[in-house]
């Protein structure tokens, strides 16, 4: 209850105003940020959606947006802003208060006079895998009870974080209580990154075809008519990174060369289905980045340490994540093999330090 309180603290200071929502573009996101507007659809709240693709730190864009329309009340979704404070300050400086809900490893409480900051670790001690969403669910359900007939959104948030396992009481209840069958769930998860594989745009229209939705069948006719085809093509993508994979040791590298941004999907299926013991490294070099996404699923080594230190070793970069998973962009001019040279040794740097 008590996070339920002061969520309604918060919701009493913005009144009539305006809310900002702005969301990691993940499943996980995506599902937090249709959560927190189907509730404040329900109490007859306005609301503006802002997603500043992989940008977890907040942007000038961001803060130059917010400024031109005039929105003083902000809540902050699964995105670890706290890695970055100066750059979230400079949000805050024109706020008259923003809520941060977020299960990311946390850096810095950003708590303040203008800041409420819940973050999962605050009350459970594995917050990497309890997703944001069901931390908005648990929070929202206390405070309006129609809350709980949208449990199929976290749910899909659940799945898209890779944690099935813990939450596996939950999604039976979540079947049982709609009459749905857990594939019908993973494929909405899915279907999510393959809109924003498609566009970010794309995305934004998945999320608003989520809040519309009365059930997950409504969300999964609300999508694009080319998600199906482009579900064709992951398969296709899934199969020539098994292919063309490098296997370094204890680290299975992967460049992906389609047009479109299947690392995190590449990366969750070949982590849990086909190398969980190993380290998976997926790289997709798009305009002048290299986006990577990493995975391990035997939790020896922590994604997120590995990632911030190849971001130190090359003093290029930025990234972040949890133990399990973990992401990040360097530009394009440090090369795919000098990343590559950098992980195997910030790897082995690792197992050293975890060995002595």
């Amino acid at each position: 209850m008590m996070l339920a309180n002061k969520i309604q603290e918060f919701i009493d200071m913005v009144g009539d105003e305006q809310l900002a929502i702005i969301y990691h573009p993940d499943a996980d996101g995506v599902c937090s940020a249709a959560l927190f507007a189907k509730f404040l659809n329900d109490i007859n709240a306005e609301f503006f959606l802002l997603n500043q693709k992989e940008e977890i730190s907040i942007t000038p864009a961001t803060v130059r947006v917010l400024r031109e329309k005039g929105i003083k009340y902000a809540v902050i979704l699964d995105m670890n802003v706290d890695s970055n404070p100066s750059s979230y300050l400079e949000l805050e400086s024109i706020m008259n208060k923003i809520l941060i809900m977020d299960h990311h490893v946390l850096k810095k409480d950003l708590s303040s006079s203008k800041t409420m900051h819940l973050n999962v670790s605050m009350v459970d001690d594995n917050p990497a895998s309890y997703p944001t969403s069901k931390f908005v669910y648990d929070a929202l359900s206390g405070i309006h009870e129609r809350v709980e007939s949208y449990s199929w959104i976290p749910a899909i948030g659940i799945i898209g974080d890779s944690s099935k396992k813990r939450w596996k009481h939950f999604l039976t209840e979540v079947c049982d209580t709609h009459g749905i069958e857990l594939e019908l769930m993973e494929e909405a998860a899915i279907s999510i990154e393959l809109c924003k594989a498609l566009s970010y745009e794309k995305l934004e229209l998945c999320l608003n075809g989520m809040i519309r939705a009365e059930s997950i069948a409504d969300f999964l006719d609300s999508l694009p008519g080319e998600i199906k085809k482009l579900k064709e093509e992951f398969y296709a993508e899934l199969n020539r990174a098994l292919e063309s994979k490098e296997v370094h040791d204890q680290i299975v590298f992967v460049e992906l060369k389609s047009e479109h941004n299947f690392k995190s999907l590449v990366a969750n299926a070949l982590s849990f289905e086909h190398f969980p013991n190993k380290t998976v490294v997926v790289m997709w070099l798009h305009g002048d980045k290299i986006h990577v996404s990493l995975r391990r699923q035997d939790g020896k080594l922590s994604m997120d340490l590995l990632i911030r230190n190849v971001v130190k070793l090359l003093k290029a970069g930025d990234g972040g994540g949890h133990a399990p998973a973990a992401g990040a962009k360097f530009p394009s001019s440090v090369g795919v093999e000098r990343l590559k040279e950098a992980l195997i040794i910030s790897h082995r740097e690792l197992i050293k330090a975890k060995l002595s």
